[in-house]
């Protein structure tokens, strides 16, 4: 979608333009249309689509995450070693709260367990039936735009299970997804459907601006979006619509 700067409609023009867009995704969101709006979704969506049971048969499923049937294992240090440390602070931050030391690859220590960088490393993961991949892996980079925590617009790198033997307890298990932000500010112009925005779950970023990577539970992973590059003034945008409902 592209509105040239020279020509851009005034606010009452794309107020018109959008309107019949308003009134289908109030539709969508709001259920009266709920079955053809799902088939419209679906051929938007076409890579994302919850898994077949082909697909299901293929996958071991643990809790809320399913995992597919291929996968390989690497250690963080040889890819990057800034990449190892973020799951080692990942690690430990989350499992100090049970009295769980972790500690780096080269600590010598009497309590707790190393994490030595192994790890397995998946191409894609179904939470709670939905797909998301990694952008690292080509064959699943149509997935790999995701939301976490709400309406979090994030892209998917890398999606890690990190499996740790821990003195005489029984293994840890932790699956995280390392993530980029998509990122905005005060510099992101109004556009007519601010004001419907939350209603929607319309979005607007800077487009290919992302943050740093970061690691969260890859149970934090909260909804699927659809992304649409659009250009205002010569700039790029990126705008996400929700595709599933999720909790703000």
């Amino acid at each position: 979608m592209v509105i040239p700067g020279p020509n851009e409609p005034t606010l009452e023009q794309l107020n018109n333009i959008m309107e019949k867009f308003v009134s289908e995704m109030t539709r969508l969101y709001g259920g009266t249309e709920k079955v053809l709006a799902q088939r419209r979704l679906e051929m938007l969506l076409s890579e994302m689509d919850n898994p077949n049971e082909e697909q299901l048969d293929h996958a071991k499923l643990l809790g809320s995450v399913t995992y597919p049937r291929f996968h390989k294992t690497i250690r963080l240090q040889t890819v990057d070693m800034a990449l190892y440390g973020l799951v080692l602070q990942h690690l430990q931050e989350e499992w100090q709260e049970l009295g769980i030391l972790i500690h780096a690859d080269v600590v010598l220590a009497d309590r707790g367990a190393c994490f030595m960088g192994h790890v397995t490393s998946f191409s894609h993961v179904f939470v709670e039936t939905l797909r998301y991949g990694a952008a690292t892996q080509p064959r699943r980079r149509s997935a790999r735009y995701a939301y976490i925590n709400g309406r979090i617009a994030v892209e998917i790198e890398w999606i890690f299970k990190v499996d740790i033997e821990y003195e005489q307890q029984d293994q840890l298990s932790k699956t995280v997804a390392i993530v980029c932000r998509f990122t905005t500010n005060d510099e992101v112009p109004q556009f007519p459907w601010d004001m419907w925005a939350v209603d929607l779950g319309v979005q607007v970023w800077h487009a290919n601006m992302l943050g740093e990577m970061e690691v969260v539970d890859v149970r934090l992973i909260s909804g699927q979006l659809i992304l649409i590059p659009i250009t205002v003034s010569n700039l790029e945008y990126w705008v996400t619509v929700a595709h599933n409902h999720v909790s703000l």
